[in-house]
């Protein structure tokens, strides 16, 4: 049996074109599946300047419950009206979704009365919560 000695060497060579296809495609499904994260901060919210405050460590990579206080006492998941009597009910949900690790953060109008704010953060702490943070916002130019 003879061993030929000469194989064809014809260059192996492949389409790019269906690469091509296959990215466009993932990247316009990207595209349409992304989901921005929308301030849900009522525009009506005016948070208080403050020179002290501190940005947590780790503060985007916690989990974390916003209850929104406007000036006149309504309370607000996000953009939806929030009964106080159901600020227990959001909490547990809440944990029961994202465990222990959960951050309070309440973003109330600089011009809120304390007496709207205190029920929210007695509400917190009867389920458990004590660390309530509340939202400000550094004076033009400077960090908190």
């Amino acid at each position: 049996m003879r061993v030929p000695r000469h194989r064809d060497r014809e260059s192996a060579t492949f389409s790019m074109t269906p690469m091509i296809d296959v990215v466009f495609l993932l990247i316009i499904f990207y595209l349409a599946t992304y989901q921005v994260k929308k301030n849900d901060r009522p525009p009506d919210i005016e948070l208080p300047r403050s020179t002290q405050g501190l940005l947590a460590a780790g503060v985007l990579d916690t989990p974390r419950l916003e209850i929104n206080v406007s000036a006149d006492g309504t309370l607000r998941a996000g953009t939806h009206p929030l009964p106080l009597d159901e600020v227990p009910d959001l909490f547990a949900a809440a944990v029961a979704r994202h465990g222990t690790q959960l951050d309070v953060v309440i973003l109330a109008d600089r011009r809120t009365p304390y007496r709207y704010v205190q029920p929210v953060m007695l509400a917190c702490s009867r389920q458990g919560q004590r660390d309530v943070k509340l939202a400000v916002i550094a004076p033009s130019g400077e960090d908190p």
